[in-house]
């Protein structure tokens, strides 16, 4: 069912890449990593199952198989071994890519980013009747980038100088930036755009690991 599928992690091999995803009903996160080879498969894990055994391994190679008619995973490392049997993929909710066309697109700097997420998280309010006031704003003008967040007593307004930006209003709901926030490394690139349903972030870190974030794009009438 979709409801299990949200306690799960997608593992999916490709030819040269490894990509995990794991989503919730506000959020989706990828993430892809450069392998020397593999042979194409999918399944879906418990997350806390393949956390907890990952996170037990030493540092160094680890060798994955999807096994049992791809209803399992093996992992091998020079001083481990571990099964977790996992799910077929086909119930897991389908990845939205981002769009061709999109509303808006933009290539933002990680560290100015990272801290007007900071500065703005300040005022997020925490009265979930009242939604808007758990989002931040990010609205798009020809001065630049201004991220902004009011929970009914404070009002915190950071501004992005940047220039060449068309006009657009994003609202977010302000968890999902927390954990971008947390993940992003302190000096990439991030491409950011938006279409009618959903925001997307990617950035790739010093690693080659390549990430990204979609989130529920709001829409409200009354002005943050």
């Amino acid at each position: 069912s979709i409801q299990k599928m949200l306690g799960c992690v997608l593992v999916e091999v490709g030819d040269r890449w490894l990509r995990f995803a794991a989503p919730n009903t506000e959020t989706s996160i990828r993430c892809e990593v450069p392998i020397s080879s593999g042979e194409a498969g999918a399944i879906a894990l418990p997350e806390e199952i393949f956390s907890r055994t990952v996170s037990s391994f030493l540092p160094g190679p680890v060798a994955l198989e999807i096994i049992d008619r791809g209803l399992a995973l093996a992992l091998e490392t020079e001083s481990s071994r571990a099964k977790i049997k996992g799910y077929p993929p086909d119930d897991f909710p389908l990845w939205t890519s981002p769009p061709k066309e999109p509303e808006a697109r933009v290539i933002l700097d990680s560290k100015g980013l990272k801290s007007a997420i900071r500065r703005a998280s300040v005022a997020v309010g925490k009265d979930m009747t009242r939604p808007i006031l758990t989002a931040m704003c990010f609205d798009f003008s020809s001065a630049g980038l201004t991220v902004a967040a009011a929970n009914g007593v404070q009002l915190a307004v950071v501004v992005i100088p940047m220039s060449g930006l068309s006009s657009t209003r994003i609202i977010i709901q302000a968890r999902v930036l927390s954990i971008l926030e947390s993940a992003m490394p302190a000096q990439v690139e991030v491409e950011f755009c938006a279409d009618s349903s959903r925001a997307f972030f990617s950035f790739s870190d010093e690693e080659g690991l390549g990430f990204q974030f979609s989130g529920l794009r709001w829409w409200f009438s009354t002005p943050l």
